[in-house]
């Protein structure tokens, strides 16, 4: 059985223990309020001490020969280097550079050269006034990086094109055919801003309407003076022109057409009239050519020239000095006919309506 010896501690001695042992019960007593009040010990060695390995738990042991308790930190860590307040945590902001594939640049603008200033300095036609067939100048300048002059046609749409320089002078000829004036627009481009002017220019008449105080415009052609046979209508009137044997009908009722032209289908061998038809007294059956035109008989019923027209008021009679002539314009055209007594009719386009001719302005 193994022995064990004792000594009495002398006095020097007995107070180091004491000391020792009140330390490490402070430090446990320390340690254990700490642990209940959820505090952590943070242990760190001397920097003379550290080594480069992660943090582990390590167990401090007092350099005495004689077996005492342990005192076991709750966290020792081992760092690298003397770590900076708040080292443990993770910083806010990063500047942390995204690869460049994650990265959508903006597509690269493409440099817009400055566009031309769009002005149009001048656009004059000379002479003011040409006959059909003649020439007309035209002089322009622009700033602006191109510049296109087109012609219209008598219908006021885009007819022929000259590429031009942005400035400089162009001979055109007037189309012997045209009437009234003859229009012209110039087109200055920058870009995609356009700049235009217009100039017009006017073509005398080569003919003379055939009654005072005409319409404003040229006549088409020379008149047609032509004889001619009328005859009055209860609704209206009946007209013969021997130039293009045509039979105009003008109706005073509020039925469309409100004027007709057919062609005279009378030839001589053919009945005058038709028996079947009875005036009654004061009225008359017209003949001829009038009479085919009243009678109407490829119309249907309702629709005939005679059932609107009713009976003949006269016999027809000729009209002296008579005359027919249209104006120039291109599609929808007026006509003038002379009528008895003297009376100029005007013809709408498309048998629109007809009304008697007193001029664009009072008669002098």
């Amino acid at each position: 059985m193994e022995q064990k010896w004792y000594r009495h501690l002398t006095a020097p001695e007995e107070r180091a223990y004491n000391t020792v042992s009140m330390t490490r019960a402070r430090g446990l007593l320390l340690a254990f309020s700490l642990a209940l009040a959820g505090c952590i010990i943070v242990v760190q060695a001397p920097p003379a001490t550290l080594t480069p390995a992660a943090p582990i738990l390590v167990a401090t042991q007092p350099p005495s020969p004689t077996p005492a308790p342990t005192l076991t930190a709750l966290i020792a860590p081992t760092l690298q280097n003397p770590p900076s307040a708040l080292s443990t945590s993770t910083p806010l902001l990063t500047d942390t550079p995204l690869p460049s594939s994650a990265v959508t640049p903006f597509p690269a603008s493409t440099p817009i050269s400055p566009s031309i200033p769009i002005s149009i300095v001048s656009f004059v036609a000379s002479p003011a006034e040409i006959r059909p067939g003649e020439i007309a100048m035209l002089t322009w300048e622009v700033i602006a990086a191109e510049a296109v002059i087109w012609q219209l046609d008598s219908s006021g749409r885009l007819s022929v094109s000259y590429t031009v320089p942005i400035s400089g002078a162009l001979a055109v000829t007037a189309p012997a055919e045209l009437r009234n004036h003859v229009d012209f627009i110039l087109f200055a481009y920058s870009g995609q801003s356009s700049a235009q002017a217009f100039v017009s220019v006017k073509i005398g008449c080569l003919d003379v309407w055939f009654f005072p105080n005409p319409p404003a415009d040229c006549p088409a052609s020379p008149p047609h003076y032509t004889a001619m046979q009328a005859e009055h209508f209860e609704r209206g009137l009946m007209l013969w022109t021997e130039w293009n044997r045509l039979i105009y009908i003008l109706y005073t009722d509020n039925l469309s057409p409100r004027w007709d032209a057919r062609p005279d289908a009378w030839e001589e061998g053919m009945p005058l009239d038709d028996p079947a038809f009875a005036p009654p007294p004061g009225y008359s059956q017209p003949v001829r050519g009038f009479g085919l035109a009243w009678r109407d008989e490829q119309a249907p019923a309702g629709a005939r020239a005679g059932e609107r027209l009713g009976w003949a008021t006269d016999e027809e009679f000729a009209v002296s000095s008579a005359a027919f002539q249209c104006d120039s314009q291109p599609k929808y055209s007026r006509c003038y006919i002379t009528g008895p007594n003297n009376v100029v009719y005007a013809l709408e386009p498309e048998g629109a309506g007809w009304f008697v001719w007193t001029g664009p302005t009072p008669a002098p």
